[in-house]
């Protein structure tokens, strides 16, 4: 027999009838997102990434329990949790919408249901009010998201699926809110720290940070916002916050992760221990130089017409800077030197605290 004509022969690739529609394939995140752990690319920072990268498909993290998160263009659109308390008939419990009586009733008939069918199952059942649902649905893909930020040691892993039809969700959050709002619900103050440093940290706005929009701040956030600016350290920034201490913190370290803020970076970026030591031996060995050859005025910064108590203010100011518990960073001899500055600083505060010594030391000097 003659060979089909071309057009007629079927095509390898033309699907089968009624087959499914093959799932588009999706395309892999950058590297830092395909596999790591939470340690070192934190929750927050690895949501802001997604957001940035346009993330498609699902992150599974896995630590006591696992969760995952399932995204669209950098948007999470879907999340699931193998936690017990994470599930929604359980965070309907909680939110008193659900009597425990209820939710003895249903939770056989829950337990292998995915999220948006157990919150169909309730509203069939006349448990749950219908324009409930989405809030409830919502409010629990937070809660998994949520879960990962107060979660250690978990590890991620990308894989190529779509967010599945009955896990899909439309969060009224884009993913930088909700890195911002899991670190105000979850970091406790050490894992603030660990990203913020100590209180002479400077905090400055990010070249190519999010827009406002993106982060969903509120007024008090917004003026905390603005005095970062690179020029107040994180004591002042604390100290002027509109919001409580821990929440100021909590919020600077949340817009550090996502890259609304950076860290200052001085001295050319050498490591902070190292500056700190450079700055400790340039001021010992000033000091040490002036009370070796200046008068005891020069030494404590005070005028002859000081009063005692100026003197004495001084005098501790100076002590204080001279603690040998701060002088570890610096040299060897950094304890001996400190000490001949201390014996000197206490023999002028003791001088010119006493009006005879004070005159005897003003006539020696001619003024």
């Amino acid at each position: 027999r003659a060979p089909a004509p071309e057009a007629a022969r079927p095509s390898a690739a033309a699907p089968e009838p009624g087959a499914p529609e093959a799932v588009p394939e999706l395309p892999p995140p950058p590297p830092e997102l395909q596999e790591g752990n939470l340690e070192d690319l934190p929750a927050p920072r690895l949501l802001a990434l997604a957001a940035r990268a346009g993330l498609e498909g699902r992150i599974d993290l896995v630590g006591e329990v696992r969760r995952s998160i399932w995204f669209e263009d950098g948007r999470v659109v879907g999340a699931r949790s193998a936690a017990p308390g994470e599930r929604i008939e359980e965070l309907a419990l909680r939110l008193g919408l659900l009597t425990r009586e209820q939710h003895r009733q249903v939770a056989d008939a829950v337990a292998a249901l995915s999220t948006r069918r157990v919150a169909l199952l309730l509203v069939e059942r006349g448990l749950l009010r219908a324009e409930e649902l989405t809030a409830l649905v919502r409010r629990q893909t937070e809660e998994v998201i949520f879960g990962a930020f107060g979660a250690v040691g978990l590890r991620f892993r990308w894989a190529p699926e779509p967010v599945p039809p009955e896990e899909r969700t439309a969060l009224d959050r884009p993913p930088l809110a909700l890195a911002l709002e899991g670190v105000r619900r979850r970091w406790l103050a050490p894992r603030v720290e660990a990203v913020l440093g100590g209180p002479g940290t400077l905090l400055a706005p990010a070249p190519a940070g999010p827009p406002p929009g993106e982060l969903r701040l509120s007024p008090g956030e917004l003026r905390l916002l603005a005095l970062a600016d690179g020029l107040r350290t994180l004591d002042e920034l604390v100290a002027s916050s509109p919001l409580d201490p821990l929440s100021t913190r909590q919020l600077l370290a949340g817009l550090v992760l996502v890259g609304g803020l950076i860290v200052r970076v001085v001295a050319a970026g050498r490591p902070t221990g190292e500056v700190a030591a450079a700055i400790l031996r340039a001021r010992l060995e000033e000091r040490l130089d002036q009370v070796r050859r200046a008068d005891y005025f020069t030494i404590l910064g005070v005028g002859r017409l000081a009063t005692p108590h100026e003197v004495r203010e001084a005098a501790a100011r100076l002590l204080a800077d001279l603690d040998p518990a701060g002088l570890a960073s610096g040299s060897a001899d950094a304890g001996a030197r400190a000490a001949e500055i201390r014996a000197v600083v206490a023999d002028a505060r003791d001088v010119l605290t006493d009006d005879r010594l004070r005159g005897e030391y003003l006539r020696a000097l001619g003024g």
